[in-house]
């Protein structure tokens, strides 16, 4: 006899993005409300024959190498420089709610094996709360030389201790309240025109 289990997780994150995307659909499929296309005005001018097609698309291309910098200009006002280095300080900060139908796992499930239902935990569903998946980020960037780029990035939450259920000396109480860091990101990347140089640990392929 095999025992399932069932498990049911939503972050904060993820229905405040919900909510964004909702919102979004919703102001972008109204014509009244939606700004559309971005260049409608020129393409009017254009139909109307106030300007050329040429005309059309230097001035497309001036709003979109605008957009571009103006872009760039907002990345740089949000780090630090220093002897041409840029230096970032990011995260987030995430409050997990987990719900099983078992006392199986604490919050990471991995390779734990699913408890009897014949057990006081199998028998017993939980849910718990949990702000451990939160992040510390740290990105530096070198400056570009001669078409290469380089980059370190470092990424930190706080799920180092992820005790096992029953033979663990480490409370939940601890573990959630006193929580250890663990490098969940951590690499050096190089750019080059020819080939790309990634050291590290990263969840992404290559």
């Amino acid at each position: 006899m095999k025992t399932v289990a069932c498990r049911n997780r939503i972050t904060v994150g993820q229905a405040l993005a919900g909510m964004v995307a909702i919102l979004t659909m919703l102001l972008f499929t109204q014509p009244s409300r939606a700004g559309g296309d971005d260049h409608r005005t020129l393409q009017l001018l254009l139909n109307k024959g106030i300007i050329t097609q040429q005309e059309y698309d230097q001035a497309v291309q001036e709003e979109e190498r605008a957009k571009v910098e103006e872009e760039q200009r907002v990345k740089q006002a949000n780090a630090l420089t220093k002897s041409g280095l840029q230096f970032k300080l990011g995260g987030f900060a995430e409050l997990d709610f987990i719900g099983d139908n078992t006392h199986s796992f604490p919050e990471i499930i991995g390779n734990k094996p699913v408890l009897h239902s014949n057990t006081l935990a199998g028998a017993n569903s939980q849910f718990v709360t949990s702000p451990r998946n939160s992040r510390i980020t740290f990105d530096v960037r070198a400056p570009e030389r001669d078409g290469i780029k380089s980059r370190y990035f470092a990424s930190i939450d706080f799920l180092g201790n992820q005790p096992a259920v029953g033979n663990s000396v480490v409370s939940e109480f601890s573990s959630l309240t006193s929580p250890v860091a663990r490098i969940f990101q951590m690499y050096f990347l190089v750019e080059t025109p020819a080939v790309d140089v990634k050291i590290g640990q990263d969840w992404s392929r290559f």
